[in-house]
């Protein structure tokens, strides 16, 4: 690249799969302190030890410019990968040619192509379409009614967790989905208390008394009152759990961990 003010340039990249396209750059200037862009090969990078100024390749000093590369969490590391390069300002002119091309680094898995997900592993969550996953219940035998104790549990990183519904549905009404989940942050105290960086597993269940916050720890009250809502379901058969990404620009992963129907500890013996 070369350019008159390098500041004039905004720099954004579109993952695969999620087709999520995020702004790396914008406004960077020189290491000269605001002075012209000299051509020569710079690069953007998430690696640490980046810097927030323009170095080229093979200056003394030289780092990369620093992004953040949780904006793409949850894109897949093969695919097509679009690169779009702006001027902002018309008066100014430069050239651009491109080097390298994207590499590395992502570690979240392809969404599979059949059959349903493996339990622990958060897919990308595309918010176009939902995340849907199937799960059969072989015990006990009855209907759901406002003594049934349902918990599920879901493997879970986002940029904000809060764009997340999540919907169930039983086997005998399956266009029936109930919300079990929605607009509830994390259980953390002040700015970023809905950020979700690394896989982490959270519960929620009709018997839990925590209606605002997912927690690692304690589980997250259902929305929907299970005795109403899903009355007529048998507790045992095929349950579909659906969850939706409300919010487009912002990414993020969830996979499917356990659910449970009347689940109880097994009780511990007591000595004679």
């Amino acid at each position: 690249m070369e350019h008159e003010d390098p500041e004039d340039l905004e720099i954004s990249l579109s993952c695969p799969y999620n087709h999520v396209t995020s702004v790396i750059v914008a406004g960077g200037s020189t290491h000269h302190l605001g002075g012209s862009m000299p051509k020569g090969v710079y690069c953007v990078s998430s690696f640490s030890g980046a810097t927030d100024t323009w170095y080229s390749h093979g200056e003394d000093g030289y780092q990369p410019f620093e992004v953040n590369d949780f904006a793409f969490s949850g894109c897949s590391n093969n695919g097509e990968w679009v690169l779009n390069i702006k001027d902002t300002v018309a008066e100014r002119v430069g050239c651009i040619e491109l080097e390298h091309n994207v590499s590395g680094g992502l570690t979240t898995p392809e969404p599979p192509t059949t059959g349903p997900p493996t339990p622990q592993t958060c897919l990308p969550l595309n918010e176009t379409e939902p995340f849907m996953h199937t799960t059969t219940v072989t015990s006990p035998v009855g209907l759901v009614d406002g003594s049934s104790i349902l918990r599920l549990c879901l493997t879970i990183k986002h940029q904000d967790i809060r764009d997340l519904k999540v919907s169930l549905a039983c086997q005998n009404y399956p266009e029936n989905f109930v919300v079990l989940a929605s607009d509830a942050s994390i259980d953390a105290p002040g700015e970023g208390a809905y950020v979700v960086e690394t896989d982490t597993e959270y519960c929620i269940s009709n018997t839990a008394t925590a209606s605002t916050f997912w927690s690692e720890s304690v589980d997250l009250q259902f929305l929907a009152t299970v005795g109403t809502a899903l009355k007529g379901c048998s507790e045992n058969g095929a349950w579909v759990i659906k969850v939706e990404d409300t919010y487009a620009s912002r990414i993020g992963c969830v996979g499917f961990s356990s659910f449970t129907v009347n689940f109880q500890p097994t009780p511990t013996a007591t000595p004679t």
